[in-house]
């Protein structure tokens, strides 16, 4: 007779954010922020050239 396997899951703590302070929640909306600028700096403000 074979033996029941217990299934493998997720522990509870890492399923949700550890706080109400999630530092890579922060760093996504970041680097989403960043790479907004940077392209509406280049297409929309026209950047480049105002530096050279």
């Amino acid at each position: 007779m074979s033996e029941a396997i217990k299934p493998l899951t997720v522990p509870k703590e890492f399923l949700g954010a550890p706080d109400k302070f999630n530092l890579t929640l922060l760093m996504f909306v970041a680097a989403i922020i960043l790479v907004v600028c940077s392209t509406s700096g280049y297409w929309l403000w026209d950047l480049p050239n105002a530096c050279c």
